[in-house]
């Protein structure tokens, strides 16, 4: 009979158990956590909101501010009437819209509703060149009547 190969009838090793990667989700678990905490401090304590109305008492839909605090400035869009800022990194809103009259306002508390005067002298403006902020005669009804 031949000689049997190298090896052969010894058992063969078993194979070793997948490795764990419980780090990874308890990484993840972390990083959530770590997250929302984040998000929840943004939220809440560490940032404040600020509303603003026109002179009419109607919300202003978008325009465009200017925050400040000594040199630092960032511009910002307003939406809706509303703008959420850090607590503790601005001190003024200067509103730089041209719609607007420009003014400096103070940011001291959360939920301070400011009062900005239209620019009427601007509109009246527009409204002599026949800018397309006013609708003229001649114009198309936007609402279709």
């Amino acid at each position: 009979m031949p000689p049997l190969p190298p090896g052969y009838g010894e058992r063969e090793p078993e194979p070793t158990p997948p490795r764990r990667r419980r780090w990874r989700v308890r990484i993840g678990l972390w990083s959530a956590f770590i997250l929302a905490g984040g998000l929840a401090l943004y939220l809440g304590p560490l940032s404040i909101v600020v509303f603003f109305a026109d002179d009419r008492g109607m919300v202003p839909l978008e325009f465009a501010a200017t925050l400040r605090r000594g040199e630092a400035e960032k511009m910002v869009v307003v939406e809706e009437g509303r703008v959420r800022l850090l607590r503790f990194r601005w001190k003024e809103i200067e509103i730089t819209d041209l719609s607007y009259l420009s003014e400096v306002l103070p940011l001291e508390r959360d939920g301070q509703v400011f009062r900005i005067e239209r620019n009427t002298s601007r509109k009246l403006k527009d409204a002599a060149r026949g800018s397309p902020s006013i609708p003229q005669r001649g114009d198309p009804d936007p609402r279709n009547d």
